[in-house]
């Protein structure tokens, strides 16, 4: 089904380069798709990131674009997955202008946090989908939720370093399919729970167009919902394995080299194991209200995950296609 939206740039196609309607609409899906393609695999702040690291010089957005406009310079001084994208940061960097200059001025009042800069040999930009050889060396056995970092520096002593880019404070600490934590076992169990659950009520497969009607079925108000019984009642009792896993995904724990996070605002060093036993994880029932007391329209479960002086909002929520995926773990610093 085209939206009202869509059939009103379909019409502005077809008036400025004479567009078929299939062709209009092909346009307009593969568009929506390379955007979402760049908004994932391209966050230009984790250029930024690594040109702050590079060039100590680099303190103020005139600066950074005048460096930006030599992208000779930053290639042969930042090493990109590909050859192609350096462009696309930089595209998606230049519709984030507002938050350049913030995102500036934090890292230097934070950079003493951090190793020595001046040691640095090398910088890799990996995003979230590494292909350096060296980087796939050093994480050697880990998983992916484990080998997090999207820029690593190699320092002059041979040691590397790593650092999780987020863009803002507000941005998602994590990703983690929820019923993959569970083991295979509980994972096939909840599939067939969430099908029988939909088929029931005339959900056969994923339609964008039915999105609305799926969501509400996961709403707070449905009490009668066999699927988010049955996550509920796998988190409560595999609570203490499950937030243990979470905790050291969170920080760093396995992970062999040192690990940074930066948030926009603060610089944090992770590679922390927590004791199991201060770290307190259940279902928080305030968030699931807004601020004027109203139950949210949210197809979503909320937690509260508490580690040290740390508190995280956890939401188990989908991101899009409820029939054919896993709900994820996303966490949010509170």
């Amino acid at each position: 089904m085209v939206s009202y939206k869509d059939k009103k740039v379909i019409n502005l196609l077809s008036l400025k380069y004479n567009f078929s309607f299939e062709e209009a609409l092909k346009y307009i899906e593969e568009f929506e798709k390379n955007k979402k393609r760049q908004s994932v695999e391209y966050n230009g702040m984790e250029l930024l990131f690594a040109i702050l690291l590079k060039y100590p010089e680099v303190n103020d957005v005139p600066s950074l674009w005048l460096l930006l406009e030599n992208d000779t310079s930053v290639t042969s001084n930042i090493s990109f997955n590909t050859t192609d994208d350096f462009k696309s940061y930089v595209e998606d960097l230049q519709r984030k202008k507002q938050l350049v200059n913030k995102y500036i001025v934090n890292f230097r009042k934070n950079a003493h946090l951090l190793p020595a800069l001046s040691a640095i040999e090398k910088v890799y930009l990996s995003g979230k989908k590494n292909k350096h050889d060296e980087i796939d060396s050093i994480n050697k056995g880990l998983g992916k939720k484990e080998a997090k970092a999207d820029v690593y520096i190699k320092l002059l002593s041979g040691e590397f370093v790593g650092f999780s880019v987020k863009q803002s404070k507000s941005a998602t600490k994590s990703n983690y399919s929820v019923q993959k934590m569970f083991g295979t076992e509980t994972d096939h169990k909840l599939t067939e729970t969430r099908h029988k659950f939909l088929n029931e009520n005339g959900i056969v497969d994923f339609q964008k167009s039915q999105r609305s009607k799926v969501n509400e079925l996961f709403y707070p108000k449905n009490t009668n919902n066999p699927y988010w019984d049955e996550v509920k009642k796998q988190i409560t009792e595999n609570k203490k394995t499950l937030s243990t896993k979470i905790v050291s995904y969170l920080y760093s724990a396995t992970v062999p080299y040192d690990m940074y996070e930066f948030d926009g605002e603060n610089i944090y060093k992770l590679n922390k194991v927590v004791n199991a036993d201060s770290v307190v994880f259940e279902e928080h029932t305030p968030y699931y209200y807004d601020s004027k007391g109203k139950l949210r329209r949210a197809a979503k479960l909320f937690y509260r995950l508490e580690v040290e002086d740390k508190k995280f909002r956890v939401e188990v929520r989908w991101k899009g296609d409820v029939y054919n995926s896993s709900p994820q773990f996303q966490l949010h610093e509170e």
